[in-house]
């Protein structure tokens, strides 16, 4: 199985807590960084060493949208921009886990390419199998 390395990134100390805990407790996932801020995430991710890792290495990314500095989608497509010639890992799964339900968040979710789920605080145990289906398709 790839090994899973996941990222919080959530300028709220609560929510990053409530959502570690969920994250770790469910044993599906290894190292958990965490990064309070768009930009902090972007340097954490880069600073990574792609290349030494396991060739099979999956980035699970808990994104928020409403953070200072750079929100949600421009971290998102920051990142998308930066993969097109900074190494990166082999699989990339993007999660929104905010506390908007705002029907345009959603929607603009879906245009970004790294993106595959859009959940709202507090996760629970149901989402967290879900998100595991979405790093591990049946057939991987």
């Amino acid at each position: 199985m790839s090994e899973v390395t996941v990222f919080l990134v959530n300028d709220e100390k609560l929510d990053r807590y409530v959502a570690y805990r969920r994250i770790a407790k469910s044993g599906f996932f290894g190292e958990i960084l965490e990064a309070l801020s768009g930009d902090l995430f972007l340097e954490q991710f880069f600073s990574q060493d792609w290349k030494a890792v396991s060739p099979e290495r999956v980035a699970l990314i808990f994104m928020d949208i409403n953070m200072p500095g750079l929100n949600g989608f421009e971290t998102l497509e920051e990142l998308e921009r930066r993969l097109e010639t900074e190494c990166g890992p082999d699989r990339i799964v993007a999660i929104f886990l905010t506390s908007s339900n705002n029907p345009s968040d959603r929607e603009r979710a879906k245009g970004l390419k790294v993106v595959k789920g859009y959940f709202t605080n507090p996760m629970n145990d149901e989402d967290v199998e879900h998100i595991h289906t979405l790093c591990f398709p049946k057939g991987d």
